[in-house]
């Protein structure tokens, strides 16, 4: 039984599963070259059909997210909400009234313009879609690809439907929500309206916000933030509050330049996450009234610093965090739970994120050739890239299969000599990423104790850089390119299973250095996506000052670059 998940929204994508086991899954952004898009997956459906030679007169199942009445939308947490103000002694009663109408105008649109002709559009694959909920869909990709055989779910994100998280409870294979937090206490559009208002891209660039806040005093703008967003235990979930007049339509906040008018931005920053990180552990101890194991999805979880503070902060004994965590994972979800629907067969989760495309040697050549760029095949390519890397060059590496997800994980990446902080910064202002952002590193699994404290807490997750942990002296003494200011990094546990080609070139750099851990960010220009195709590779390095690529067992010169 073949069965096709489609997701629609930012990032777009597709999945493919034959009898309960994950074939591939890629995003439509890897092959039209849009980061994030929105366009319907068309490319990657295409892709997945020619590649194991299907038409869709064979697929069983299209599985997809959307409301299936959008007509049909609960007014009444909006109802409920606007007594809550009206009966509040706030000041700005009329402009949170305006607000939070707005807000409920803006949903309906969405979902009764925008999520309809999508799901129209969807239907040009497949008449008959199978439709499950935005949140329920996040829930299933965490839970059945956790390895759990029972935990709670926790999904978190701006908004979906009628949510912006739910909290569910996993058992026998079953997914039961017990309880969903309204759209208008939205953690995602707290932080999203923070990160427009330092000047970044709500939905998109988080993580810019996240890099900021180690630069920042935390405590300086805590009491502002907790007037707008807070846990609530009486009704065991958190509570937009909007004293301060947070909750908005499309993230613009005209109150935030009032109260946060002459406060540096990384002090708003830093209270941001601190609020952020507060309210989800105190949402987790008053849920979890003994130690268990926890799934998370949904954008929320992108944040590894929230993800570190659950494990050591809450009674969670054991975190899974789907690593395709935000609205680029929702056709995962949709194909498990239609997979549990109508299949009898057991799902077999993958154990690796290497689930997109791959090219063959011949295939690679043959774009070398037509790209007329100057090659070699050394006998032993991964040596001669540790060999590259000891001597300070920059390598970017395609090896074997695309990552699925928004980490590079050695399959499309940029290795860099961990101790070399100008290095670091050159990387940086070749691939237009802002200085303050940190870099990940990778690291032989089997040397991990001795640069990260504490690691064994934070498994399976460090293989596929969703977390952060503390860093050891050793760590910081000897790869502080990869090292963030407030002593954390989010790792990558390499180990030869998972990757050949990657864990041997680090190998032969441990052998040279005594240093088991490599930079490792991902290869691409600032604001493209991941690259995917050798084609995308070459014209990538082309444009920067790059000076090797390893691309299947070739090695690539680029020659003319800039010294570092």
């Amino acid at each position: 039984m073949y069965i096709l998940g489609v997701s629609f929204l930012a990032d777009t994508g597709a999945v493919l599963l034959k009898d309960g086991v994950l074939l591939e899954a890629v995003n439509e952004e890897r092959f039209n070259r849009n980061k994030l898009t929105q366009d319907s997956p068309r490319m990657a459906v295409k892709y997945l059909l020619e590649k194991y030679k299907l038409r869709m007169d064979d697929i069983d199942c299209v599985a997809t997210h959307g409301d299936l009445d959008p007509s049909q939308m609960n007014i009444n947490q909006f109802l409920i909400k606007e007594k809550e103000i009206i009966s509040s002694e706030i000041s700005n009663q009329k402009e949170q009234l305006i607000s939070l109408w707005s807000r409920y105008a803006r949903e309906k649109y969405v979902r009764n313009v925008r999520t309809k002709n999508h799901l129209a559009s969807l239907r040009e694959f497949r008449d008959e879609l199978k439709i499950y909920k935005h949140h329920h869909c996040h829930a299933a990709s965490a839970a059945y690809m956790s390895g759990f055989d029972e935990c709670h779910v926790l999904t978190m994100d701006g908004w979906g439907e009628d949510g912006s998280a739910t909290w569910n409870e996993f058992k026998a294979f079953d997914l039961v929500v017990l309880d969903r937090t309204p759209t208008f206490s939205s953690l995602g559009y707290f932080y999203g309206a923070i990160t427009k208002f330092l000047g970044f891209t709500p939905h998109k660039d988080e993580g810019k916000t996240l890099g900021m806040s180690a630069y920042g005093d935390s405590q300086l703008l805590y009491p502002i933030f907790s007037k707008m967003i807070k846990y609530n235990s009486k009704k065991k979930t958190f509570d937009g509050l909007y004293e301060e007049g947070i909750y908005v339509a499309d993230f613009d906040n005209p109150n935030l330049s009032r109260v946060l008018e002459g406060y540096k931005k990384e002090d708003i920053a830093a209270a941001a996450q601190k609020i952020l990180e507060d309210v989800v552990v105190d949402f987790l101890n008053d849920r979890m009234d003994k130690p268990g194991n926890l799934a998370v999805a949904g954008g929320i979880f992108a944040n590894i610093l929230l993800n570190k503070k659950i494990i050591e902060s809450t009674p969670v004994k054991s975190i899974y965090i789907f690593p395709h965590m935000g609205d680029g994972g929702l056709s995962h979800g949709a194909a498990m739970l239609c997979h549990r629907e109508v299949s009898s067969k057991p799902f077999v989760p993958p154990k690796t994120m290497y689930l997109g495309s791959g090219f063959s040697d011949e295939e690679i050549e043959e774009e070398l050739i037509k790209c007329g760029v100057s090659y070699e095949a050394p006998q032993d390519v991964e040596e001669e890239v540790a060999t590259l890397l000891v001597d300070r060059n920059v390598v970017a590496v395609v090896s074997g299969r695309m990552e699925y997800g928004p980490r590079a994980l050695g399959g499309r990446s940029v290795l860099v000599h961990p101790n070399d902080r100008k290095l670091a910064n050159w990387v940086n202002k070749q691939l237009q990423r802002p200085d303050f952002m940190p870099f990940g590193p990778v690291t032989l699994a089997e040397e991990a104790s001795k640069y990260y404290l504490d690691i064994e807490r934070y498994y399976p997750n460090t293989s596929f850089m969703t977390i952060g942990v503390m860093c050891t002296d050793f760590m910081k003494e000897h790869c502080e390119g990869c090292v963030h200011v407030d002593g954390t990094a989010r790792p990558q546990l390499i180990s030869m299973d998972q990757n050949p080609a990657y864990y041997k070139i680090l190998k032969q750099f441990f052998k040279k250095t005594g240093i088991a851990t490599l930079i490792n960010t991902s290869f691409n220009i600032h604001e493209e996506p991941i690259v995917c195709t050798p084609g995308d590779a070459i014209r990538s390095i082309k444009s920067t000052n790059i000076q090797y690529l390893m691309i299947g067992k070739f090695l690539v010169h680029n020659t003319g670059t800039e010294s570092s």
